[in-house]
């Protein structure tokens, strides 16, 4: 395949070359154009805020927070399970004690997963 090219490019010049990359370049640089192409515009999706009204600024402030707060909530609950399954994993490998990490890792997927949810709810919830 190489070969078929260098004997393809060879009869051209360094400008001819240097032309033909530069078009390759711009006809890629279209492709995005016609992938955001129906994206709606930023002022359309604006949350409704208005600069105006107090009440639409607390409101989305509240949901800010909210969002925050649920991400952290969630990540913090979620790194609590990873740290305690690690913990029965090296106590399951200490003592051969396999059926209670498997308890207890069932049981943090659960939890965790249900945190998680609860997390993603609290976030619509707010909006």
């Amino acid at each position: 395949m190489f070969k078929k090219i260098r004997t393809y490019t060879k009869g051209l010049s360094a400008k001819t070359m240097a032309l033909y990359a530069g078009l390759n370049v711009m006809l890629l640089s279209l492709l995005p154009g016609q992938a955001f192409a129906l994206l709606p515009a930023a002022g359309d999706v604006a949350d409704g805020s208005s600069t105006t009204s107090p009440i639409q600024m607390f409101r989305d402030l509240g949901s800010r927070g909210v969002t925050i707060a649920a991400t952290v909530i969630g990540g913090a609950i979620v790194l609590g399970i990873g740290w305690h399954i690690y913990g029965s994993y090296t106590e399951a490998r200490e003592k051969d004690n396999w059926k209670q990490f498997g308890i207890t890792a069932a049981s943090g997927v659960v939890v965790g997963a249900g945190s998680v949810v609860l997390a993603v709810l609290a976030v619509q919830y707010a909006a």
